[in-house]
């Protein structure tokens, strides 16, 4: 199964939301990771969340479809560098599996209003 490819645009100062279902999928007990880079090689991240633990933090509401949440407050992306583009993924990881979700381009875009 090859993952979508999804392109976000996340606007400095914003409070940056995304919510991605998983059909068939029961999450119980994973952990689940979004980032995002300048490009895949990249040895810094632009953004890192997570699902076990820390800020912003990942919400999982396991199920037979499993939901995932994604929350960026506005403080946080007032500090992210703008404009910026770059590649994310988001993978979740059960056990001794991981697999990539969904990922994609992101563009970092500056608010006009302030």
């Amino acid at each position: 199964m090859y993952p979508d490819d999804v392109r976000l645009e996340i606007i400095r100062g914003d409070t940056f939301t995304l919510t991605v279902t998983v059909n068939s999928v029961n999450l119980t007990g994973a952990t689940v990771r979004m980032t995002g880079r300048t490009r895949e090689s990249a040895t810094t991240t632009v953004f890192a969340v997570s699902s076990a633990g820390g800020s912003p933090a990942i919400t999982v509401t396991p199920g037979t479809n499993s939901s995932i949440s994604v929350v960026i407050p506005a403080a946080t992306t007032a500090a992210f560098d703008a404009p910026l583009n770059g590649r994310w993924d988001m993978e979740y990881e059960l056990g001794s599996y991981r697999e990539t979700i969904v990922r994609g381009s992101f563009d970092i875009q500056e608010d006009t209003t302030r």
